[in-house]
Parts: C-alpha cells; sequence; structure tokens
C-alpha cells in the first residue's frame, strides 16, 4: 500500500493514495475505510508480534533456567491485552509459558498507586485460568528470599539501544 505519511504514526497520514481523488475540485471515494483498513493492519501486526515475544521469552526461558521444572513468575504493572491489543508483551510470556505447560504460578503485585496489578493484571490471569496470586508490592522482597519465584518479567516503556530500559510503574 502506497501511504501519504509514516506508516503507522498514529492513524494521522495513513490514507493511501488511491483511496482519495480530487475531481474537479472535489474529494471523491471512501477514505475512511483507509483508516479502517490501517487499524486492522495495525491490530493485527500488534498481536502478531506480541505472541512472538510470547514465544521468544518462552524459549529464552526453557533454555536457560533449564526446563527441569514448572515456573513462578512474578510480574509488575500490566502488560496484557488490556494494555495491547489481545494477547500482551511481557504478560504474552506468561500466556505462552501457561500455554506450553511449565507455568506453576504467576504473582502479580498490586501495583501502586493506581493499581494496575489487582485491577488489570489480576483479572487476565483469573480471565485466562492462568494460576496466579495477587501480593502486595512489598511482598516481592520476601518472595525472592524464600526462592519462591523463579524469573521476573515487566514490561518497558521505552528500551535503549544499549538494553536499559525504562518503565513508568
Amino acid at each position: 500500500m502506497n501511504f501519504l505519511g509514516f506508516k503507522y504514526l498514529g492513524l494521522i497520514g495513513v490514507l493511501p493514495n488511491e483511496s482519495l481523488k480530487i475531481i474537479d475540485g472535489k474529494c471523491e471515494g471512501q477514505p475512511y475505510l483507509a483508516y479502517i483498513e490501517s487499524a486492522e493492519i495495525m491490530l493485527n501486526d500488534d498481536v502478531a508480534s506480541n505472541k512472538e515475544i510470547g514465544s521468544h521469552g518462552t524459549s529464552f526461558l526453557q533454555h536457560n533456567l533449564n526446563g527441569s521444572k514448572n515456573l513462578s513468575i512474578l510480574t509488575h504493572c500490566n502488560t496484557g491485552s488490556l494494555a495491547t491489543v489481545g494477547y500482551g508483551t511481557a504478560f504474552g510470556v506468561i500466556r505462552a509459558v501457561h500455554t506450553e505447560r511449565f507455568l506453576e504460578r504467576a504473582f502479580c503485585t498490586e501495583t501502586r498507586p493506581f493499581n494496575q496489578g489487582y485491577r488489570l493484571t489480576a483479572f487476565e490471569l483469573v480471565h485466562d485460568k492462568i494460576p496466579a496470586t495477587l501480593i502486595a508490592d512489598c511482598a516481592e522482597v520476601t518472595l525472592m528470599k524464600n526462592g519462591s519465584v523463579d524469573t521476573s518479567i515487566v514490561g518497558a516503556d521505552r528500551v535503549a539501544a544499549n538494553g536499559i530500559f525504562l518503565t513508568h510503574c
């Protein structure tokens, strides 16, 4: 598709040339269809990339944690389908690990002050029938110290080229 702007930069400038014709100074065609098409492309791309993140994360965990036992995973904030378009980024890894049947339990934090963990992440875990426990933010240290958590997976709002990441939670 020939775009008049940047692909996916919001929906601004995604109007394809062929959907809009100017004839005798009047706009003809159905330009709204271009926006619908672009939104559907973004939706499909987002779900596909989220599932790919889940698949790569699962492979990484199986390889690096020896795959000899089921994992307990701690997550913080919300990176699931309510934050993305339908699968989730970091939460997508938990979904994929659960689908592969080597998730023992997911621990999600309440994520103060806005409580994304208990309002969103816990909801998604229950909805997907993933074994989970909601914990207070300050309980993370105790779980890690006791060996109750094998790994932690969090989302990032920005990732720099050198791997440093930033999250607002």
